[in-house]
């Protein structure tokens, strides 16, 4: 089939086509009737004539001229005139029939004319449009084809035979002679389905053209032939391989963004017009805050401070304006009030056909803390005082800090790349030896002192932690070891070692070394069936000293005293300083208890010598108790303990002399725990009571004051006397409680005696050193006054000069307090310590109190009598009041009174009593205690 076929030819001029088939037959016909032959019969054949001039009619039209139709118009008449001269007797009627034939003949040869005619331009215009359309596709840029039912190429265009290799053109081509067959295939089934649905297809095709994948978007329209069947297939294809790359691209470009949109540590927003209008799910879970919440104008951000807003919001402007996109950090708050450091960059792009900005937003957080942590592990690296060594897993060293040039002597550069000698099985080089390779290996760690050589050849002790480090398959990769030089800390610890069991200020055995020296000798004298004593040593009256010239003038006398015991011993005993003022002898091989006296006397007669501190004399004595092993312990502890316990017998005995332990001394000390116990009820169980000692007024004997006194009455033990428990509450600081009761009811009792009528009657209290330095003596002072109401000026604090002198700027700062609530101070027992007139110069004293130790010596002492005189003229001179203790005979009465003394108390005016037996003048029958 030509391509011809394509424009058929119109439909009038179809019958024409026959004429030259039809002439031959018709002229025979009538030559045959013209010479007489008839055929059909002689009535048939004469309108057989007429119609035999109807071919040559159309013949005539078949050619087109007018010649041929006067031919056989003249012929068709010719046969008619013929045929009625050899039929004259035919009528009128068959003659008439006969020319009205001929005149349709004639009609129909003019029709036929026209027709013609009209097919000649018709057939000249199908030529002209198929030649240009030939043309058009031919030369047309698109890839324009034409194919016929079983997809033979008929036409195509110059662009697409170029297209696929076929400068001379593709008709007649197969699909299968220009594609591989897989893609024959599916062109021809393309093909195929757009003629069997009879309407245009549109498909994608992809062809490999010179080896590289083409994608062409096909439309196939099918047509028909002349008799309406389907004769092929036009066609056009467009290159989308580039179109199909960018759709490709963009759906990957999509996907992308979908997958970074969905990135748990990522934010995405989009600002345009100045507020959010996109946020990906990561800002709602970043922030806290619901979308709605977000989109917002930026300067109203929920998560970000007003300023930050602005800042957000300025640096979005800049974007706008095309400036080149760049990081901005922000501190912000989530919804729960967690602080956020966020990384925030964008950049200007078209959103909906309008200028926006889009950007991300990185919780920065955790990296920020993972950098500051790598920071400071690096800073730590770099300045550790240790010194730090990372090996491979083969143990050559990758890197070193400083501190390891400075403990080993290495560089750097000399370190790197070596293999570090930890690794060695040769300790005497610095290795680590077997066993610790082995657990280094088994556990991944390992500690301990190793001695390393340092580069200049010495070596020195270091103390060495090193750890493997796994990769994240389990294979060692590194190990990190940190070590210092501890030579030092080796100096340190024989030096600690020494202070841990030497006593700092005196350089004797303390008590640790002393229990560890008594338990090796008890195990020797145990197995050489020996004996040993041991001395417990307490030094007499060296609180006096220590509380009035001070801790540095104890420190002193302490010293003296170990020097003092050291030479009495020498090298045949240990000399051991347990605490305070106390010392223990250890002397082994004592067999007799003879000899241990003996001993002890060497003791007592060496410290009974004066020791000159700061320029003075002082004369201590000491205490002595002695415990014999294996007799008074098996043990250490209970050998010390009743050495103790004889050594509190030997101060209870009067002090300056000695006593050994005996069975009967635990039965005390068990009394003593028991009073201790005892005393801590004794307030819930209402067993203390105040008694009152009467002040007297030496120049009219009228009672100006009274001093208020503990007393315990306990329910099995009966009256317990103030010497017993007063100094074991002050030992075990129930003295604090126990002071405070007492003022706070002595008060009390004091404002019942003024509501009473005893105007001006003023209230003597003892504070002990304990409660003195105790924080809360000011508001319980000034709770006690508050609570009863008294004048404060009516109530004296009796404090020592051993207390001042202790701490002397925190005492005056104590006693200007006092002072400033109107309390009145006195010095009690005074010249028994310390005696400075500095003290009375800078302190708030306004009372004296002469000890009754000097009273009691006026009749036949000239010293305590020049001493009371001394204090009661110093009194005068600085406007003191001077109040003797301890009056208890007429001489001693008349004696102050002499001197001008204003103030006496003690048992000539009274024993202390109970505030109901409290008489309203003292008495003076010179009563003494029952």
């Amino acid at each position: 089939m030509s391509y011809a076929r394509v424009l058929p030819p119109p439909s009038c001029m179809k019958l024409h086509r026959l004429a030259p088939a039809l002439a031959p037959i018709g002229l025979g016909l009538l030559l045959a009737i013209v010479i007489g032959l008839h055929p059909l019969g002689e009535a048939a054949s004469q309108y057989l004539l007429l119609l035999l001039i109807l071919p040559w009619l159309l013949w005539g039209i078949r050619r087109g001229g007018k010649r041929q139709i006067l031919i056989a118009t003249s012929l068709g008449m010719a046969a008619s005139l013929l045929a009625l001269m050899r039929q004259p007797q035919q009528s009128i009627q068959d003659a008439l029939l006969a020319l009205v034939t001929l005149s349709c003949c004639g009609a129909l040869s003019l029709q036929a004319r026209i027709w013609r005619q009209r097919h000649q331009r018709s057939e000249k215009v199908r030529l002209s449009q198929q030649d240009l359309l030939e043309n058009l596709i031919r030369h047309a840029p698109a890839l324009l084809y034409i194919k016929d039912v079983n997809s033979r190429y008929l036409l195509a265009s110059e662009s697409y035979n170029r297209l696929l290799g076929q400068p001379d053109g593709l008709a007649g081509k197969t699909l299968e002679s220009l594609f591989p067959p897989d893609e024959a295939a599916l062109i021809r089934h393309n093909d195929q389905l757009a003629l069997s649905r009879g309407e245009s297809l549109t498909v994608e095709e992809t062809i490999h053209i010179d080896g590289e994948a083409r994608t062409f978007l096909a439309i196939k329209a099918p047509f028909q032939d002349d008799s309406g069947h389907w004769a092929g297939l036009a066609c056009s294809s467009v290159d989308i391989t580039e179109r199909k790359a960018a759709e490709q691209a963009l759906k990957e470009t999509e996907s992308k963004f979908q997958a970074l949109a969905n990135l748990p540590l990522l934010g995405i927003f989009i600002v345009q017009d100045g507020q959010l209008v996109y946020l990906n799910e990561q800002m709602i879970s970043m922030t806290g805050y619901s979308a709605p919440e977000l989109l917002v104008p930026l300067d109203q951000l929920p998560f970000l401070p007003a300023e930050e807003g602005r800042r957000l919001q300025r640096v979005i402007e800049s974007r706008l304006r095309g400036d080149e996109p760049g990081y901005t950090q922000f501190r912000c708050h989530n919804k729960q009030g967690n602080a956020l450091d966020a990384l925030a960059q964008s950049v200007r792009f078209s959103h909906r056909g309008r200028p926006a900005v889009i950007g991300i937003l990185l919780d920065m957080t955790e990296k920020n803390r993972a950098l500051e942590q790598l920071r400071l592990t690096a800073k730590v690296f770099e300045n550790a005082s240790e010194g730090i060594v990372i090996t491979d897993a083969e143990g050559r060293i990758t890197a070193v800090n400083d501190a390891f040039s400075r403990v080993t002597g290495y560089t750097e550069q000399q370190a790197i790349g070596k293999r570090s000698r930890i690794f060695s099985r040769n300790r005497a080089v610095g290795g680590l030896g077997e066993d610790a390779l082995q657990q280094l290996q088994q556990h991944g760690y390992w500690q301990g002192d190793i001695q390393d050589k340092h580069r200049q050849g010495h070596t020195y002790p270091v103390w060495l932690s090193i750890s493997a480090v796994h990769d994240e398959h389990g294979q060692l990769s590194h190990h990190v070891a940190v070590f210092s030089d501890i030579t030092a800390r080796k100096e340190a610890e024989t030096r600690l070692h020494y202070l841990a069991n030497h006593d700092p200020l005196t350089g004797l055995p303390n008590r640790t070394l002393l229990h560890e020296t008594l338990q090796h000798a008890m195990q020797a004298a145990r197995l050489h069936e020996e004996s040993l004593a041991l001395f417990f040593i307490d030094l007499d009256r060296f609180k006096i000293v220590n509380d009035s010239l001070g801790h540095d003038a104890g420190d002193q006398l302490l010293q003296a005293a170990t020097h003092r015991l050291a030479e009495v011993i020498g090298q045949q005993a240990l000399l051991a300083r347990i605490g305070g003022d106390e010392f223990v002898v250890l002397l082994e091989r004592c067999h007799e208890i003879p000899v241990a006296a003996q001993w002890a006397e060497r003791f007592l007669q060496a410290m009974a010598q004066p020791f000159s501190i700061l320029g003075r004399e002082f004369y201590l004595g000491c205490s002595i108790g002695i415990s014999l092993f294996p007799h008074d312990g098996s043990d250490g502890h209970t050998l010390l303990k009743n050495a103790d316990l004889a050594m509190y017998r030997a101060k209870e005995a009067g002090k300056n002399t000695y006593q050994f332990f005996a069975p009967e001394m635990n039965t005390r000390a068990f009394e003593f725990l028991m009073i201790e116990h005892s005393l801590r009820q004794a307030m819930a169980h209402e067993q203390l009571e105040l008694h009152y000692q009467p002040q007297v007024r030496l120049q009219d004997q009228h009672m100006v004051g009274v001093e208020a006194l503990l007393r315990w009455q306990h329910p099995e033990l009966g009256q317990v006397p103030p010497s017993r428990f007063i100094p074991l509450a002050e030992e075990t600081g129930l003295i604090v409680s126990l002071g405070a009761w007492l003022l706070q009811q002595s008060c009390l009792q004091l404002k019942q005696w003024h509501q009473e009528g005893r105007q001006g009657l003023r209230l003597s209290v003892n504070l002990s050193p304990r409660q003195f330095n105790h924080g809360s003596l000011l508001p319980t002072v000034q709770a006690a006054i508050q609570d009863s109401g008294i004048d404060p000026g009516c109530l004296e604090l009796e404090i020592t000069e051993g207390m001042i002198m202790q701490q002397p700027d925190e005492a005056r700062r104590i006693m200007a307090d006092l002072r400033r609530l109107g309390v009145r101070l006195a010095i009690d027992d005074f010249g028994t310590g310390y005696s400075s007139l500095a003290n009375l110069k800078l302190f708030p004293i306004q009372t004296l109190k002469i000890d009754r130790a000097f009273i009691t010596g006026l009749a036949d002492s000239s010293s305590d009598r020049a001493i009371a005189t001394t204090i009661i003229q110093l009194g005068k001179l600085l406007g003191m009041t001077v109040i003797a203790e301890g009056v208890e005979n007429q001489q001693q009465l008349a004696f102050l009174n002499e001197h001008g003394c204003d103030i006496a108390q003690g048992y000539w005016f009274g024993a202390a009593s109970r505030a109901a037996s409290l008489p309203s003048s003292p008495v003076r029958s010179g009563a003494h205690p029952a």
